[in-house]
């Protein structure tokens, strides 16, 4: 993972624990606790928590609900647009 100072720049997801990294470090970043980032994102604590933790059976939804409240944006690469 990549940052640039106090932002994330662009970080492949490439596993569960990326992911997990990504979430853990933006959340600390805005200073927010599991409780309140649980609240923004209308989900329980646990699964912060859990998804923090690199649970790899949380659900997608609830990971997208949680991005969106951190104000992560996601982007999908089409393989055929790869540059060599």
């Amino acid at each position: 993972m990549t940052t640039n100072g106090d932002t994330l720049s662009m970080n492949r997801l490439e596993s569960v624990e990326s992911i997990s990294s990504i979430i853990r470090l933006e959340r600390k970043r805005q200073g927010l606790n599991q409780t309140r980032l649980s609240y923004h994102a209308n989900v329980s604590r646990q699964f912060i928590s859990s998804l923090e933790s690199g649970k790899e059976t949380c659900e997608v939804g609830k990971i997208f609900q949680v991005f969106q409240a951190l104000g992560i944006q996601l982007y999908a690469q089409n393989p055929m647009e790869r540059t060599p």
